[in-house]
């Protein structure tokens, strides 16, 4: 017989090992599970950027560790538009069929750097109406992160 099975004959033992038994189990998963999770990357960002209507401004976003997002899909969002895609990038290429009208044409991911897990966005001839809050997401990430734009009018000098 073993003796996790003689303990459990005992009634007086069996209400305090079956709960002890659970806890070390739930412990365990809990430790499995982040130690999945830190394998990985995670994003970073800046969280606000400002520039002038007219101005290319780069959204800042990187996988951290650097790992290589060419063959990943890479989405960046503006949840308070319809679409509210901004730039989706699979595979290294550009998808436009879903992209938001107002950004045709304006968008890029820097092809080279996505090798180093860089999925900044350049957004060229910046309008007002780009100010808001960004998301970027990559396949291989849970979580996106966030980046707020804003966007002031040009100063035009008379002189």
């Amino acid at each position: 017989m073993s003796v996790f099975f003689i303990l459990m004959k005992s009634r007086m033992l069996q209400h305090s090992v079956l709960p002890f038994c659970l806890t070390v189990v739930v412990l365990l998963l809990v430790q499995s599970c982040e130690g999945s999770l830190s394998a990985k990357s995670r994003l970073i960002a800046d969280k606000g950027i400002v520039a002038l209507a007219g101005d290319d401004v780069i959204l800042s976003c990187s996988l951290v560790p650097a790992n290589s997002a060419s063959s990943q899909t890479v989405v960046w969002t503006r949840p308070d538009l319809d679409p509210k895609y901004i730039h989706v990038q699979k595979d290294g290429q550009p998808v436009c069929s879903s992209q938001n009208l107002l950004y045709f044409n304006r968008t890029a991911l820097f092809e080279e750097e996505l090798k180093h897990g860089n999925v900044s966005l350049k957004l060229s001839r910046v309008k007002i109406s780009d100010g808001g809050k960004y998301f970027c997401f990559v396949q291989s990430v849970v979580w996106a992160v966030s980046i707020k734009l804003t966007v002031g009018k040009s100063a035009v000098s008379c002189f």
